[in-house]
């Protein structure tokens, strides 16, 4: 059964939220700022890092690749579009209302989603792009337990510092 315009308005705009929850979250994430005062640029825990920037290109890459519909197969179509300053996307219900309705894209926004096999449509390109990084033993946990291992080094090295600058001290 093809989505009535009633249907897909809210899924396509949880659609949009969520991935500019993503995009914000990243950005958040990377983006060094200015302190309290102004004069100092304060580092954010990734800034600098390549990984969440290889990640969203990754992300950015599936929207913009043609689905497996004939007469619907990009998110533009359907009033979806990359705000390129931000990252974001945005929607366009004007245009959504249109593609719905003078267009009769309702049975395909299924499909662009969905897709016709496991593989093609957008949630699966995107779930596939995700699962590297978000799988057990992937990229993020890897990640992780080598921050965890290099904090954990830190501390006993911290702790021997700490020692041998107190023997130094009761030497003087």
């Amino acid at each position: 059964n093809p989505l009535s315009l009633h249907d897909a308005l809210p899924i396509l705009q949880s659609f949009v939220d969520a991935y500019n929850t993503v995009v914000k979250t990243i950005s958040s994430l990377t983006t060094a700022t200015a302190d309290s005062s102004g004069k100092l640029t304060v580092s954010a825990a990734m800034t600098g890092d390549s990984m969440p920037r290889t990640l969203l290109a990754a992300l950015r890459n599936q929207l913009v690749a043609p689905g497996p519909g004939s007469q619907l197969s990009v998110l533009s179509q359907l009033g979806i579009q990359t705000d390129q300053k931000a990252g974001t996307l945005t929607f366009d219900s004007v245009k959504f209302t249109t593609a719905m309705t003078d267009k009769s894209l309702g049975g395909q926004v299924q499909g662009l989603f969905s897709g016709t096999t496991s593989t093609n449509g957008l949630l699966a390109r995107m779930g596939a792009v995700l699962k590297p990084y978000t799988q057990t033993g992937g990229i993020l946990d890897t990640r992780s337990s080598g921050l965890t291992t290099q904090k954990n080094a830190l501390t006993t090295q911290q702790a021997a510092l700490d020692l041998r600058v107190a023997n130094m001290t009761t030497k003087i």
